[in-house]
């Protein structure tokens, strides 16, 4: 009786069918409507859909300068160096011990023989040494990570942490499978996604920030990663590999 049913069901004329549609046509528009109306008010108050990002519409190097100001204990936020100590938090495994440090954009790789290589943003603690390498979109340049890695060795005496920012939290190709496993490994390399760690520490600097103006920066930021790198899939920091 259940499957002649459900074949009859099937042979319904689409003219039976119209009601429904129309009501949920009629139901449909009037939700439709009352979100209208009601974000009319609250927008009034909350400004919803205003987001800074979309009229900066930021590329790389100016996502990397957002992030270099950011991470700056005297930068203009006027946070000290509260989003600086979450930062480390979030991507090193061994904090250092500082009192001071430096932060760099397009820091140049000068201690090896390919020297006009730039690090994106390098934070210097003098006995040690954070690089943020920003690959929102790009792909990595031939050995380009490889060579990082070889001028901290030699500027940080092994002290240093890579970090790798990108859209899905992947690993770098421009350094060997087994180079970039052991530096995984020893927390010497991590990788960071927009949409997973790295907005996670934003979130965290705007639960800690005092200033309002900077903490409605912030949530711009964090809109602006949402609608940009949802679809992304996260691989952070995954230490499997077949190649071990």
């Amino acid at each position: 009786m259940t499957q002649l049913s459900d074949n009859a069901a099937q042979r319904l004329p689409l003219e039976s069918l119209a009601p429904n549609l129309e009501r949920f046509a009629s139901n449909f528009q009037y939700r439709m409507k009352l979100l209208s109306d009601t974000r009319v008010h609250t927008d009034r108050l909350l400004a919803t859909r205003y987001n800074v990002f979309d009229y900066i519409r930021p590329n790389e190097n100016r996502l990397s300068d957002i992030i270099r100001d950011l991470l700056d204990p005297n930068g203009f936020h006027g946070q000290g160096d509260n989003f600086l100590r979450e930062f480390i938090t979030v991507t090193c495994a061994h904090p250092p011990t500082w009192t001071s440090c430096r932060l760099h954009r397009e820091n140049t790789t000068s201690l090896i023989e390919n020297h006009l290589r730039r690090i994106d943003v390098l934070i210097d603690f003098g006995k040690f040494g954070i690089a943020i390498e920003n690959k929102p979109w790009a792909g990595d340049q031939e050995d380009q990570i490889g060579d990082y890695v070889k001028h901290l060795e030699r500027r940080f005496a092994g002290r240093f942490v890579i970090v790798y920012l990108s859209a899905s939290g992947s690993r770098p190709t421009s350094i060997n499978a087994p180079a970039a496993q052991q530096l995984l490994r020893a927390k010497r390399l991590v990788l960071t996604a927009y949409p997973g760690h790295f907005r996670g520490w934003l979130m965290n600097c705007y639960k800690n920030c005092a200033a309002e103006k900077v903490r409605w920066f912030l949530l711009d930021f964090v809109a602006y990663i949402d609608a940009t790198f949802a679809l992304q899939t996260s691989v952070e920091n995954n230490t499997d590999d077949d190649e071990d």
